[in-house]
């Protein structure tokens, strides 16, 4: 009979254990903030992309940052972060072309504007 009631709590508190790992939510990702800046820079000028995210699951996971420049992925990061952690990735960028970029990830986006360099002209004074 002991044997028997043994078994049985060893069967119950299995069951239970195996319940609750069954029950843990898996890793899963939100980008709370995407900073770019300076958001306004000329041509060659290093600008950097500011990611954090959070680690809403209930396991830990890996996540991986993928900024994009109009569509283009810029650079790819990947980390690993235990349920509940914030994590911030830093990415940076130079652009070669004037124009008016979006940069995305994961549904949040910022506008970039990349400036001509200004071209110092000479007066006929000082040649």
């Amino acid at each position: 009979m002991a044997r028997s009631l043994f078994a049985s709590i060893i069967v119950i508190v299995a069951i239970i254990l195996t319940a609750q790992l069954a029950c843990t939510a898996p890793a899963e990702f939100e980008v709370t903030s995407l900073d770019v800046r300076p958001q306004e820079v000329t041509v060659g000028e290093q600008v950097i992309i500011t990611v954090v995210v959070r680690n809403i699951g209930g396991t830990e996971g890996i996540y991986t940052a993928t900024p994009a420049v109009d569509g283009v992925a810029v650079e790819t990061k990947s980390i690993a972060m235990a349920p509940g952690s914030i994590e911030t990735l830093t990415f940076s960028l130079i652009k070669d072309k004037a124009g008016t970029y979006q940069v995305a990830i994961d549904g949040l986006v910022s506008t970039l504007t990349i400036k001509e360099k200004e071209v110092k002209k000479l007066s006929s004074m000082e040649s």
